[in-house]
């Protein structure tokens, strides 16, 4: 983000400490039901199933405009200002 690229990310855990949908591309952790996926790996930890087909369709977003200048100046300016 910092260096003013396009960031594509779950829209889970820590990185949404500084991820938003004006500054980043967040991607779905949702099945067909609304309900988010999460599996236990291991006894202590989670994980986010994410939806591919969403992360797929910003990384299409991304390919057709290379620029997406308005998510990467939001991107770079937020974290400049924390």
């Amino acid at each position: 983000m910092y260096l003013g690229k396009p960031v594509i990310v779950t829209n889970y855990s820590g990185n949404t400490d500084f991820t938003r949908p004006d500054n980043s591309m967040l991607v779905t952790l949702s099945d067909d039901s609304g309900r988010a996926q999460l599996r236990t790996i291991r006894s202590t930890s989670l994980w986010a199933d994410r939806d591919v087909e969403h992360a797929a369709s910003h990384i299409r977003t991304i390919a057709r405009n290379r620029t997406c200048a308005s998510v990467m100046r939001a991107g770079r300016g937020s974290l400049e200002r924390r």
